[in-house]
C-alpha cells in the first residue's frame, strides 16, 4: 500500500470522525447560545430591577418630603386660626400658597414615578416569563448535547483507535504534510482532494479542490504512490479508483 493509500485511508477515519464530532459541536453551539440568550434575559432583568429599586427610594423621598410639607402646611392653618393681626394672617396664608405650590410639584414627581414603576413591574414580569422559558430550553439543549455526546462517544472511541493504528503505519514526513494541513484547514477538501482526470488522451488533468491544472509529471508520480500534493492549492492529491483504472487502462 502507497503512502498517498495510507493517508487516504486515515483521512477517510478523520472524515468519519469529524462527522460524528460536528454533530456534538452543533448540539453545544445551540447550548451555548440558549445559555447566552438566558444571561441577557437575566443582566436585562437585573438592569430593570436596580431602576425600579432607585426609582422607588426617589419616590420614598418625594412622598416623605410631601408629607413634612403637608404637616407645616397644617400647623400653619391652626396658626392662621390663632392670628391675632391680619397681617400676620396673611403672611401665614401666603407661606400656606407657597408650601402647597411645593407640595403639588412633590406629588405631581412622586405620581410620574410611581407610573415608570408600574411600567418596570410590567417589563420585570414579562421578562421573568421569558427567562423561565428560556431557563427550560436551557435545559433541553443540555440533555440533546448529553444525548449526542453519549451516542457518539463509543464509536469516536473506536475510530480514533482505528486512527492511530494507521497512522502508525505512515511514514512520519507524509503524518507531517497531512498534520499540517489537518492545523490549518477546517475544510476536508483543503485537506486531500482526488485528482481529476479531464481528458486522459490530452493528459488534462485537474485538482479536486482548486480544479487548476495538474503537470503529468505530478499525475506520474502519484500513480507510482509517491506522495504529491497540488502545485496551486497544496492540497495532498490521490487517485479515485475508478480514475487509477483508466490511467492503467492508458498505459496499455
Amino acid at each position: 500500500m502507497s503512502v498517498t493509500d495510507k493517508l487516504l485511508r486515515l483521512f477517510r477515519v478523520d472524515r468519519q470522525i469529524g462527522g460524528l464530532e460536528g454533530r456534538l459541536k452543533s448540539a453545544e453551539r445551540f447550548l451555548a447560545a440558549q445559555k447566552k440568550a438566558l444571561a441577557d434575559l437575566v443582566a436585562r432583568h437585573e438592569s430593570l430591577s436596580a431602576q425600579m429599586r432607585q426609582l422607588s427610594a426617589s419616590c420614598a423621598n418625594l412622598e416623605g418630603e410631601a408629607s413634612a410639607i403637608g404637616e407645616r402646611i397644617e400647623q400653619l392653618r391652626e396658626r392662621m386660626n390663632t392670628a391675632s393681626t391680619n397681617k400676620e394672617y396673611q403672611a401665614t396664608l401666603v407661606e400656606v400658597g407657597k408650601l402647597t405650590a411645593d407640595k403639588g410639584r412633590l406629588d405631581e414627581q412622586a405620581l410620574e414615578l410611581m407610573e415608570k414603576i408600574e411600567e418596570l413591574k410590567g417589563e420585570l414580569e414579562t421578562l421573568e416569563g421569558e427567562i423561565g422559558e428560556r431557563k427550560k430550553m436551557v435545559e433541553v439543549a443540555t440533555q440533546q448535547r448529553d444525548e449526542r455526546a453519549e451516542e457518539i462517544r463509543e464509536k469516536v472511541e473506536q475510530l480514533r483507535a482505528q486512527r492511530e493504528e494507521i497512522a502508525g503505519e505512515v511514514d512520519a514526513s507524509a503524518m507531517r504534510v497531512y498534520e499540517a494541513r489537518r492545523e490549518r484547514f477546517d475544510d476536508d477538501d483543503e485537506i486531500m482532494a482526488a485528482l481529476v482526470a479531464q481528458n486522459l488522451r490530452r493528459h488534462e488533468f485537474t485538482c479536486g479542490s482548486c480544479m487548476m491544472a495538474v503537470p503529468v509529471d505530478i499525475v506520474t508520480s502519484l500513480a507510482s504512490g509517491r506522495l504529491c500534493t497540488c502545485t496551486s492549492c497544496g492540497v495532498i492529491l490521490y487517485l479515485e479508483e475508478e480514475t487509477a483504472e483508466k490511467l492503467v487502462a492508458g498505459k496499455k
